[in-house]
């Protein structure tokens, strides 16, 4: 406690006190709290607050003993207004006589509280009042003093270095929280983009606007045969041709809007289109081909930070887009060719007067084109049907050494260099099947067997019974097919690369789509064949009601 004299030696081992503890801890509120607890007992106040301004100038009571919660909450004094006010303006410390009426404090609370004598002196760093400390009503006397003045403010200015230490650390830790949680984030987003880029089947490069490249994940070693870690920090253009980069970035750039990209990311050299599509062939494999596309990559202002770009291999793609294109060449082909010939003879069937024996001839021609007209258009329906997920089995029971007779009975009149040999192996029990597609199986398998035996011959078709499998074996003696072009001969619009078959024609559809219908009735179909000796094809469907 100080006397009301000056505080001498015990007043100076005070201010030691206060300076030593608030100064040993850099937590503001316990700083605050420390301050005005030992005020209150040092100057043995009946109230006192800590005040200090906020970001808009405002006073508001941080810590306070003998003040009201509602009071704490309420009080935000403009500097200026009121006795804290006054002080934190004119950074005058302030002894306040409640028996004298100051016309310059004129707040309601001031003036409804009843004040005997009050303290208050402005905290200070640097010449700048960053709050004030206030006490009022001295418990055992009537008044302050001068000397109660002069050493608030001499605890003050050790109280205003305390609580903008505390301040400065609050921040440093703020801040570095606020680094810990940005370098977590960026710790989790770099994580998360190298497990996007592993996830990647394609090859995926992040490049600097520059060029230089800043990552790369591990499919794009296949592309250029580097290792990822040779790749890190290269040129982008020692890779592709300048052309190619340059076109990525514009393809990267195009759709920013607002200021124009940086002027290294101008392209002068490139006049195409940014919408066309790039490609590239790899070096180690000039035969595969990759199309490129670019994407800007922003930071979390907007700016632009590198581009990503994607190779795409894409030749698996093209070769498919080349074999439709190529079927649809065929199959144009393929339809306008026997509906030339219905067309021709059934012209000339109507325009003259013809020996019945012509006529019969040339009806013949009809049939067999007719045939193969709708042997092409359910081959197409079949597969569009599977494709849509709308193929359905139609069974009925089935006796196949009669529907094979049946079937080379209707093809006998298409043919003339070769000859049909039908042998049946002891008695064959019926199968469950779609009629219908059985048909189709037989006659795309004599239809290839004709064509691919061009100097005529036998054609041998053995049906046979194992028990649990009905078999047709169909075999000619033809140019038959290569060991290495076996496994691709039920792929759809496959057609081998031999002479015979750019004469005979076809789409590449049939055997696929005897494969279809095989797999669709449990069945399987087996080819034999040896070049330059005639090819077997064996398809075999379950007996009985097993479909």
């Amino acid at each position: 406690m100080i006397k009301q004299e000056a505080p001498g030696t015990q007043g100076l081992q005070i201010l030691y006190e206060v300076a030593r503890i608030v100064n040993s801890t850099l937590d503001l509120g316990e700083v605050l709290e420390y301050i005005l607890s030992s005020a209150m007992i040092i100057f043995e106040a009946e109230a006192g607050s800590v005040m200090l301004l906020d970001s808009e100038g405002h006073l508001t009571i941080e810590s306070a003993h003998g003040l009201s919660q509602e009071v704490v909450k309420a009080t935000r004094i403009r500097l200026g207004e009121g006795i804290a006010g006054w002080v934190a303006k004119t950074g005058e410390p302030l002894l306040l006589d409640g028996k004298v009426k100051d016309p310059r404090f004129t707040r309601v609370v001031d003036r409804q509280e009843e004040i005997k004598s009050s303290l208050c002196a402005p905290l200070r760093i640097r010449d700048k009042i960053i709050g004030v400390l206030m006490l009022r009503n001295p418990t055992r006397s009537e008044q302050f003093t001068r000397e109660h003045l002069r050493f608030l403010e001499a605890i003050c200015d050790h109280v205003a270095i305390a609580i903008e230490n505390a301040r400065l650390f609050r921040s440093a830790t703020e801040r570095a929280e606020e680094l810990d949680r940005l370098n977590r984030a960026v710790t989790h987003e770099k994580l998360k983009i190298e497990a996007i880029l592993e996830s990647q089947a394609d090859g995926v490069i992040l490049v600097s606007p520059s060029g230089k490249i800043l990552d790369a994940n591990a499919p794009i070693q296949e592309v250029f045969g580097k290792e990822r870690s040779s790749l890190m920090g290269m040129n982008f253009a020692e890779l592709v041709e300048d052309s190619v980069f340059s076109r990525l970035r514009q393809q990267a750039f195009s759709g920013l809007t607002g200021s124009p990209p940086p002027r290294y990311l101008d392209s002068p050299e490139s006049s195409s289109p940014t919408d066309a599509p790039i490609y590239f062939h790899p070096p180690l494999n000039p035969s595969r081909t990759c199309q490129l596309c670019s994407n800007p990559v922003r930071d979390a202002d907007g700016q632009v930070q590198g581009i990503v770009v994607t190779f795409q291999d894409i030749t698996e793609l093209r070769r498919i887009d080349q074999m439709k294109s190529d079927f649809v060449s065929l199959v144009t082909h393929e339809l306008k060719t026997p509906i030339t010939s219905i067309q021709g003879f059934v012209d000339l069937i109507m325009s003259r007067e013809l020996p019945r024996e012509n006529i019969l001839q040339y009806l013949a021609i009809v049939r067999q084109e007719s045939g193969r007209l709708l042997r092409l258009i359910n081959n197409i329906l079949n597969l569009s049907k599977l494709e849509a997920g709308l193929f359905h089995l139609r069974l009925s029971e089935i006796s196949l050494p009669a529907l094979t007779e049946q079937v080379l009975e209707s093809m006998r009149t298409q043919v003339y260099k070769h000859n049909f040999n039908l042998i049946v192996h002891g008695d064959i029990p019926p199968i469950q099947a779609d009629k219908d597609l059985v048909i189709q199986i037989l006659s795309n398998l004599l239809s290839n067997a004709i064509k691919y035996s061009p100097g005529g011959g036998e054609i041998r078709i053995e049906v046979s019974c194992d028990g649990e499998m009905a078999r047709i074996g169909v075999s000619d003696r033809g140019v038959g097919i290569p060991r290495e072009k076996l496994s691709r001969l039920f792929e759809k619009f496959y057609r081998g690369d031999h002479s015979v078959t750019k004469e005979v024609g076809g789409t590449g559809l049939g055997l696929a789509n005897v494969k279809f219908i095989l797999d669709a009735h449990k069945g399987t179909l087996s080819v034999d064949s040896e070049e330059g000796k005639g090819t077997t094809f064996t398809f075999a469907l379950p007996v009985g009601g097993k479909s």
